[in-house]
């Protein structure tokens, strides 16, 4: 650091920095009342906030790096942050031993996060008609779904309520320096559907392998494969150009890939193969950062019910929790958050956003901290403070 940690980096975390400075923007942007126009306001908003994220850069405050990165476990760092149709992102620290620099075209490994992708899929699947409003699986698997799973609806799934476990039966056992991912086919997932027997169904239970069984039964429905189906229909729409799926190999130039951490140290990346509709996306800063804005306008989309439909509360759970699909809903203090986090064998991810107000943070990390979530929500709580 080019710096001493000041009382800045501290008020941060707590609110203060990011606080001042988005206050700072709001006030001058206040005595524009001159201003009526929403586009005048935006160019006013954008520049103002130019010259906060120059002063930061500027005096390298890097404050939730700072924290993040103090036990040397954590290498790199991305954060996001959109505020109206603005999107601001930060860049800190390394994304492999070559020590390359994170920046706009690093791709991270999302983990769970891919899961709303999934469920905004199974939205607009509902919204176009081609499945009913509230299907069982049998309705669109028909005589091939498993005698055991004829009461579970898709919404069950992509819920985490259909009473799946965590993972399957048959996936094979962990070897040492090898991915099991790769030795598991989506015909092993379809087996194993016949085995299992549904345990508190309604009531949330993680599994991921209730969101593996979701994409591979909208993709056996439409006959092709999950990535090209979610490509084609969600990402290619919403212009998510460098989102990839790790099971697709390495990106061309200029993305790059980070090297994942595990405890601080180097470890190999795990991609999902026929868990990609659970968390096989990577994807870099600017374009979930797109996603985000897409999520909180979602009338600005090329399918905006099916993204209301997505956001909409399909379960409801106790201590304030309720679920939507692919997302989870909580109360907080000053309203109420929608967020999802991830994890994939040395990565974390984070998003989150409040339902009332066009305000959201983004947090990508190449290692398997998970303090990333509780930076999340502080800065989402600081910020809201506007």
């Amino acid at each position: 650091m080019k710096k001493t940690l000041s009382f800045l980096i501290y008020a941060l975390i707590l609110g203060g920095s990011v606080f001042t400075l988005f206050y700072m923007f709001r006030v001058q942007i206040d005595q524009k009342q001159e201003m009526q126009t929403a586009s005048q306001l935006n160019e006013a908003f954008k520049t103002i906030s130019k010259i906060a994220i120059q002063k930061i850069e500027s005096e390298d405050l890097l404050p939730l790096y700072t924290v993040f990165h103090q036990n040397g476990k954590n290498p790199g760092l991305a954060i996001g942050i959109t505020y109206g149709v603005n999107t601001f992102p930060f860049y800190f620290g390394i994304a492999n031993e070559k020590g390359q620099k994170i920046d706009g075209n690093t791709l991270f490994e999302i983990g769970a996060v891919t899961q709303t992708f999934t469920g905004l899929w199974l939205a607009r699947m509902i919204d176009q008609q081609q499945i009913p409003p509230d299907p069982l699986l049998h309705q669109i698997l028909g005589s091939s779904t498993p005698l055991n799973l004829k009461s579970i609806r898709l919404i069950d799934l992509a819920t985490h309520t259909a009473g799946f476990p965590k993972m399957p039966l048959n996936f094979p056992a962990e070897v040492k320096g090898e991915n099991p991912f790769e030795h598991y086919s989506s015909d092993s997932l379809w087996t194993s559907l016949s085995a299992i027997q549904p345990d508190k169904i309604g009531l949330y239970q993680y599994s991921n392998y209730g969101f593996a069984a979701l994409g591979e039964s909208l993709s056996r429905f439409r006959g092709r494969p999950y990535s090209t189906l979610l490509r084609s229909e969600i990402l290619n729409p919403l212009g998510l150009q460098s989102i990839f799926f790790g099971s697709e190999g390495s990106p061309t130039s200029p993305y790059l890939i980070a090297q994942p951490y595990r405890n601080g140290k180097p470890t190999f990346r795990l991609p999902l193969y026929a868990f990609n509709a659970a968390g096989g996306l990577c994807s870099t800063l600017p374009d979930l950062l797109k996603y985000m804005n897409a999520m909180t306008y979602p009338d600005r989309t090329p399918f905006p019910k099916a993204t209301q439909l997505t956001l909409k509360s399909s379960s409801k759970q106790k201590e304030g929790l309720e679920l939507g699909l692919g997302w989870y809903k909580s109360q907080h203090r000053f309203g109420t958050i929608i967020w999802k986090n991830g994890g994939a064998g040395g990565f974390r991810s984070f998003v989150g956003f409040w339902e009332d107000l066009p305000l959201s943070v983004t947090l990508l990390s190449n290692s398997d901290d998970e303090m990333i979530d509780l930076i999340g929500m502080r800065l989402l709580e600081s910020l809201r403070k506007l």
